[in-house]
């Protein structure tokens, strides 16, 4: 595309209230079916706290691990999906870990574990199977800084699933578990504490 052309796209973007811009090659990212900035002071009914401490400050939204409840912090996005797409930012404050985590209708399915010394894609064990066991999809040692804004982008579809954190690690794997319906987007912190923020879903409504 010329230079020129480029510029006066761009600068239609900025001024115009669409919510679709075109990119380079033509194309236009559709518009969410869900997001949060959190500006405001309460979750709101998108939302639903399992365990741990989960609040809204300065904007963000911000997690943590409560002792008395001996188990990781958990925080539920409350939109069913399948074949979809998740992005957010996401800020290690003196977490152990976070894991972006997926179940089925009957428990756990699959997780995105990051600490800072990397990321993991890795299915869940059946809890209700003695012989199940937990199955690495793959990895990246890349180093996840503590105290810096990163975003994550998850593409599920099907029996595959794509992580992308920045512009830095893409992870691919493919298990035919995955190609089931999903309640929800689950969050799990250990430790203190995890920020998120400007999260998007992009996930077909029927």
């Amino acid at each position: 595309m010329p230079r020129s052309l480029s510029a006066i796209l761009t600068l239609l973007c900025v001024a115009s209230t669409f919510t679709l811009c075109p990119t380079e090659s033509g194309a236009a990212e559709p518009k969410p079916s869900f997001e949060d900035t959190f500006q405001r002071d309460e979750l709101g009914t998108n939302w639903t706290v399992a365990k741990g401490d989960w609040r809204i400050v300065d904007g963000s939204l911000v997690g943590k691990e409560k002792k008395e409840d001996a188990h990781a912090a958990v925080l539920n996005c409350n939109r069913p999906n399948h074949n979809s797409t998740i992005q957010f930012s996401f800020k290690l404050d003196g977490a152990d870990f976070f894991h972006l985590s997926f179940n089925h209708a009957k428990g756990h399915l699959f997780r995105v574990m990051v600490t800072s010394k990397g990321i993991v894609l890795r299915t869940d064990k059946n809890k209700k199977d003695p012989a199940s066991k937990p199955v690495t999809l793959a990895k990246d040692d890349t180093e996840i800084e503590q105290g810096k804004w990163h975003t994550m982008r998850a593409e599920l579809n099907g029996e595959n699933v794509t992580i992308q954190i920045n512009d830095e690690i893409k992870l691919r794997g493919s298990h035919p578990s995955l190609d089931v319906d999903k309640p929800n987007y689950r969050f799990v912190v250990r430790g203190d504490s995890l920020a998120l923020d400007n999260l998007k879903i992009w996930a077909p409504t029927n």
